[in-house]
């Protein structure tokens, strides 16, 4: 199993395990309902009505229509007692798959063997290497056709050069691409990314190191105190969103402080768990 399959598992049984909690506390608040069953009555007019059955004396309860309280909690808490029924399930079947479950990817695998065995399969100029640089090719590629049949509107804003020489429309973008550098992730900076018909120019599209397919965007609104910054964040999240993409899946936003300072935590924290995570 590889790591990107470890992690979706992992991310899965705690999303499980939370949806667990939160209808456990439900399921406590209708505890009085335990046990009732609900015995519908048609009308000849269409309408439906319920009696339940008292778990105590045995009798018969007349509760009334849909509208009524306890019929319901009745059907809620049978709803939240499948629920958890089919949790518990999906627990069963991934918690014996992660416990036996091992990352066989080359970095893993090298990390296991003593030293001595280690080959550096990962160094420069093997095969997750060539595919990262490859991605990158074709992507900038692309950029480029598509610069050339689109020119940036504003050049001018280009106004932060990087030591590699790169120019930026901020030094926090600057910042985000060294830390990328320094993590040695391959990335494209301003890939145009067609969303609902519109051609977004993404920030920073980032290269999955886990399985060198996936990619993840991340967007820098660097100026939320301006209106014109916070109606493009707007605008961005809302035609990524109805393009599929997904915040804290495959879209990620960074900001500036109030102060126009930036920090670069938020950033390492996307990498670790997100870029980073099992690998």
């Amino acid at each position: 199993m590889d790591a990107s399959t470890i992690q979706v598992l992992k991310k899965e049984l705690k999303l499980i395990e939370m949806n667990k909690s939160a209808l456990g506390k439900k399921k406590e608040e209708l505890k009085m309902y335990e046990g009732m069953v609900l015995i519908p009555s048609v009308k000849s007019y269409g309408r439906v009505y319920y009696y339940t059955i008292d778990p105590k004396s045995g009798r018969r309860v007349y509760l009334g229509g849909e509208e009524h309280p306890d019929v319901q909690n009745i059907k809620a808490l049978h709803h939240i007692n499948l629920s958890m029924k089919l949790m518990e399930n999906d627990s069963s079947l991934i918690v014996p798959a992660l416990d036996k479950a091992a990352d066989h990817s080359p970095d893993a695998v090298e990390q296991m063997l003593p030293k001595v065995y280690r080959n550096s399969r990962l160094s420069m100029g093997s095969e997750p290497d060539v595919r990262a640089a490859k991605w990158k090719k074709d992507k900038e590629a692309f950029k480029a056709a598509y610069l050339e049949k689109y020119p940036d509107k504003y050049p001018e804003t280009l106004t932060y050069q990087r030591w590699t020489g790169e120019w930026m429309r901020s030094k926090s973008e600057g910042s985000i691409a060294d830390i990328l550098d320094m993590n040695g992730l391959t990335w494209i900076y301003e890939l145009p990314h067609k969303c609902n018909g519109y051609w977004l120019l993404s920030d920073f599209t980032v290269l999955s190191p886990l399985d060198l397919l996936a990619e993840i965007i991340i967007e820098h609104a660097g100026r939320m105190d301006l209106e014109s910054y916070r109606n493009k964040y707007i605008f961005s999240l809302e035609h990524y969103m109805k393009e599929g993409y997904r915040p804290n899946i495959n879209l990620f936003f960074t900001f500036d402080n109030l102060d126009q300072t930036f920090s670069q935590m938020p950033v390492q924290s996307i990498l670790e768990n997100w870029l980073r995570a099992g690998a």
